[in-house]
């Protein structure tokens, strides 16, 4: 009997022990109540010391690195993400649309679509070695991308300054030689090319007078002999 009471006993103690641990100076998130300042619902908090959340209301969803709820996808900016994000500035969510979303930034810093934080225009964002050309004026065109930089390859049918030297594609000399930028290639297109000066009706057209040009003219000169 004696054995289980001392379990009973040690049992309420450290269940005891536990709240003393939630509600502690050290521990005590929920005291006062964080969650109205989280955009969150009042008195839901729950955890103790760093493992703490709230209940959010509907739409939102609780982020656990941020301590906050936000928006859902299909309203990022339900819920303000910028105020409590290092170096934005609250109340500027612009929805971007398929759940993208951008904060204004203190002055010195930019917003990163690849992050989604104010970051330092100095840093290399997206880790390919190369920092922001807001910083330099000739550096990374796209600190987002890891594979735009300067002196990356040129892909010729991508629509982007791959190499960051403001010429895209086939306008890119690197390209001269690829195949989406050859004048067979180019005069191939259905609608043709700025390199073919002409349009597809042009060029279609041309194909068919050509040969019956080449006739008439054949004909003329039997006639004269």
């Amino acid at each position: 009997m004696k054995g289980r009471r001392l379990l009973s006993l040690a049992f309420m103690v450290t269940v005891l022990g536990m709240l003393v641990i939630q509600c502690g100076d050290d521990g005590r998130p929920c005291d006062p109540d964080p969650c109205p300042e989280r955009n969150a619902l009042q008195g839901t908090c729950g955890g103790f010391q760093d493992n703490w959340w709230c209940e959010c209301t509907e739409g939102a969803q609780w982020n656990n690195a941020y301590k906050v709820c936000e928006g859902g996808d299909d309203d990022p900016c339900l819920l303000d993400r910028c105020w409590y994000r290092a170096h934005a500035v609250a109340d500027t969510c612009v929805d971007e649309g398929s759940g993208d979303f951008s904060c204004d930034c203190d002055e010195g810093f930019q917003w990163n679509v690849f992050t989604n934080t104010c970051g330092d225009p100095c840093a290399d964002e997206d880790g390919d070695g190369h920092v922001s050309d807001t910083c330099t004026g000739f550096g990374d065109c796209d600190d987002s991308n890891p594979t735009v930089y300067p002196g990356a390859g040129e892909n010729c049918d991508n629509g982007i300054d791959d190499d960051c030297d403001r010429l895209v594609d086939c306008l890119d000399s690197d390209c001269g030689t690829a195949w989406p930028c050859t004048s067979a290639a180019l005069a191939s297109t259905p609608h043709g090319s700025e390199n073919t000066k002409g349009t597809g009706l042009i060029n279609h057209l041309a194909f068919l007078l050509i040969p019956i040009g080449a006739v008439i003219i054949l004909r003329a000169l039997r006639r004269k002999k």
